[in-house]
């Protein structure tokens, strides 16, 4: 408490990961290209600066005054923030907010977060030939879709702030609160499971006896509190900041394809070649934690490359950029940057476009398909080059892209209508089969269609 702030505002929240999440350590290891931030019992944890930052960017957003809830620190005068943080602490198997402990712990959820690479996802940069750059192989090591933690916010204030409070708690369930790296692929979403909010005022004296009892761990449950409704902060958060949704469901034409998978989905005596990619998630019911350990997913990191080429493309065309072959040409040399964001060695900007990941947990049928390579000046078979694919088949997916609004800040008129026409074009490509995703669209795998 600060000086005269004598009103505690506090909330418990429990989220749950719908993406893996990559919050790194900044260093990298002889095996892996990052390590993901972890607790004293070698669990993944969330740091309470990573939630901060994330939160103040989005209330900021909404208008609101950062000076009294974060504080500021300047040249001239420095004030503490009124925000007090908590870092998230994972759950284990059975859903219990997991602390220090003194002896090993048998539970599936917490061994394989462990792991020192619980789900690692391969990338790769592509240049303007839709062929991977040199030297731009890299891994990603995250934690896996399903994994919850909990945390707490405690705001200090000498005023009653109750509709400002509820609206800071509500911008967990915006959108485009996204945690860790990566988020404009999909990267660090989650679900808010659950939130307990109380208020008490230490100049009463019942209160002051509520604030003695609320627990100093996020294990032990907080007395009186009030439970909110999820429904009602998604609908505040999103009247606070706007966003702009689009969810298509897409049926693929002749399967897809995306490579690098480690199990064979077909059911098949002998695995194919080449795999469909796969990755461990949580399934919970009843708040009882199931590991499911291939389960299907479309990257947003899959959809947005191939997105972002397309969409270059109708800028070009819509502006007339052409393409002149000389060392200053560079791919997203133009306006489209602004929007999918860059980092090069001078300067780098976030996007303000979001591809989120679409998983498949059944209904889905992989078949194998036997290819060979052919000699292209006899027209025979290529010896020792027959391979086989598995291809995924499915009546329909679920993609979901949602662009900021902030884009468009000090930009004008006329570029904002280009942008906005050149990314209907593609939004009309992947949802008409003329845009494909995934590896083989020179085989005809990876076009979509929507369903109506």
């Amino acid at each position: 408490m600060i000086l005269d702030n004598h009103i505690l505002n506090r909330a418990r929240v429990k989220i749950e990961l719908t993406a893996p999440m990559m919050i790194a350590t900044g260093q990298a290891n002889n095996q892996l290209d990052n390590d993901i931030v972890r607790d004293e019992n070698g669990w993944p944890m969330i740091p309470g600066t990573s939630i901060a930052g994330a939160l103040r960017e989005l209330v900021a957003r909404s208008n609101r005054d950062l000076t009294s809830v974060f504080g500021r620190a300047t040249s001239e005068e420095s004030m503490l923030s009124d925000l007090l943080i908590s870092c998230g602490l994972v759950h284990n198997q059975d859903d219990r907010v997991m602390e220090a402990h003194k002896s090993e712990v048998d539970d599936a959820v917490l061994n394989l977060l462990a792991e020192t690479a619980p789900v690692q996802r391969n990338g790769v940069a592509i240049d303007i030939y839709g062929v991977a750059k040199g030297g731009a192989k890299f891994d990603k090591t995250m934690v896996p879709k399903g994994t919850r933690f909990t945390f707490e916010l405690s705001l200090w204030s000498s005023t009653q702030m109750s509709d400002q409070w509820h609206e800071i708690v509500a911008l967990f369930c915006h959108p485009l609160f996204h945690l860790g790296g990566g988020r404009t692929s999909g990267q660090g979403t989650f679900d808010v499971v659950k939130v307990e909010t109380c208020s008490l005022d230490l100049t009463l004296n019942d209160q002051i006896k509520q604030f003695k009892a609320l627990p100093k761990t996020l294990t032990k449950a907080m007395p009186d509190a009030r439970t909110m409704d999820i429904d009602e902060l998604k609908n505040k958060a999103l009247k606070l900041i706007a966003s702009d949704a689009h969810t298509m469901r897409l049926k693929p034409e002749n399967g897809w394809r995306i490579g690098g998978g480690s199990a064979s989905l077909s059911g098949a005596a002998k695995a194919s070649d080449i795999l469909p990619y796969t990755e461990f998630t949580i399934k919970w019911a009843n708040d009882v934690a199931t590991l499911k350990p291939h389960t299907l997913v479309l990257p947003g990191s899959s959809v947005k490359g191939a997105f972002s080429h397309r969409m270059e493309f109708h800028y070009r065309r819509l502006v007339q950029i052409w393409h002149e072959k000389d060392e200053s040409y560079d791919y997203r040399d133009t306006d489209i940057k602004h929007l999918f964001g860059w980092a090069d060695d001078t300067s780098s900007k976030r996007g303000f476009i979001h591809f989120y990941n679409s998983y498949v947990e059944d209904k889905y049928q992989a078949k194998s398909r036997t290819r060979n390579k052919i000699d292209r000046l006899t027209g025979g078979t290529i010896d020792k080059a027959l391979f086989s694919e598995e291809r995924i088949y499915l009546d329909e997916i679920s993609v979901k892209i949602v662009i900021d609004p902030a884009f468009s800040e000090q930009m004008d008129e006329k570029t904002i209508r280009d942008l906005n026409q050149a990314f209907e074009l593609t939004l009309r490509d992947l949802k008409s089969g003329r845009l494909a995703l995934g590896a083989g669209q020179n085989n005809g795998c990876g076009y979509f269609y929507e369903v109506n």
